[in-house]
């Protein structure tokens, strides 16, 4: 797959999140809070 192919990053709402699984807002922030899901995170720099 070439650079230009690769689908961009897609950020959803815990509104967006919570249709989509068909559960609740409070099930999914719940999951956040408890660290069952994986959240983005920022990046910190170049390795070194």
């Amino acid at each position: 797959m070439s650079e230009d192919d690769k689908p961009s990053p897609r950020f959803l709402t815990i509104e967006q999140v919570a249709e989509e699984l068909a559960t609740s807002e409070v099930q999914i922030r719940a999951m956040l809070k408890d660290k069952d899901a994986k959240t983005p995170r920022k990046p910190r720099g170049p390795l070194s």
